[in-house]
């Protein structure tokens, strides 16, 4: 049995990010409203705050708790700092 969000997508995993997952981020730098976004894009880059990186399909959470990741949704990216992390807090 696979559990589902309520937009239809799996949760996101324990262990890491995964591009396709649904997480809740503040766009706009974090100035704005949460809105939840499908992740089309994972970059591990080597410094905080790095606009780029390395591609990669999944990443662990200590590191997007570090900021050493960039998102890439929709045509936007942010900041792994702009992510609201899932009340499990990994």
């Amino acid at each position: 049995m696979t559990v589902m969000t309520q937009g239809g997508q799996p949760p996101p995993s324990t262990t890491g990010l995964r591009v396709g997952d649904t997480i809740t981020i503040r766009p706009c730098f974090g100035m704005a409203e949460p809105t939840e976004v499908i992740v089309t894009g994972l970059e591990f880059t080597k410094e905080t705050r790095s606009k780029y990186g390395m591609a990669v399909q999944s990443i662990p959470w200590a590191m997007v708790i570090a900021n050493r990741v960039l998102i890439e949704y929709a045509d936007h990216w942010c900041y792994s700092e702009q992510v609201i992390l899932p009340r499990w807090r990994p």
